[in-house]
C-alpha cells in the first residue's frame, strides 16, 4: 500500500512521528471498515489508542462521512481534548460533542 498523504498531514498537524506498527492498525482497521466487518485489536497503554490510531481513523473514515468515538465518561475530557487538538481548526474542521448515558432495567410496558 502506497503512502497515503492524510497520514503526513496528521503527523504535520499534531507534531508527531507515526510508529510503524500505528500505521499498520490503522490501515487494518480501515480496511475491515470498508469491507463492512468487524475488527477488534489490543493495544497496551501509552501505544496511541486516544491520541493516534482514533484521530486517524476518524480522518481517514470520515471523509464526508460522520464517525462517531465511544468512550467511557473518564475518558471523554480528555479524547474530545485531544481530538478538538487534532480537527479543531486549519485543514480539518470542527469536532462537536454530545453526552449519552445508558439506561438499565427497561422493560416493555
Amino acid at each position: 500500500m502506497g503512502l497515503d498523504p492524510r497520514f503526513l498531514a496528521f503527523e504535520f498537524s499534531s507534531g508527531i512521528v507515526l510508529r510503524p506498527q500505528q500505521v499498520a492498525l490503522v490501515r487494518s482497521l480501515v480496511k475491515s471498515a470498508k469491507e463492512g466487518a468487524s475488527s477488534c485489536h489490543q493495544m497496551l497503554m501509552g501505544e496511541g489508542k486516544t491520541t493516534v490510531v482514533c484521530p486517524m481513523l476518524a480522518l481517514v473514515l470520515g471523509d464526508g462521512k460522520l464517525v462517531m468515538q465511544v468512550v467511557p465518561a473518564a475518558l471523554l475530557a480528555f479524547a474530545l481534548s485531544v481530538l478538538r487538538g487534532a480537527f479543531g481548526g486549519g485543514a480539518f474542521g470542527g469536532t462537536p460533542a454530545a453526552a449519552f448515558t445508558a439506561v438499565r432495567g427497561v422493560s416493555p410496558m
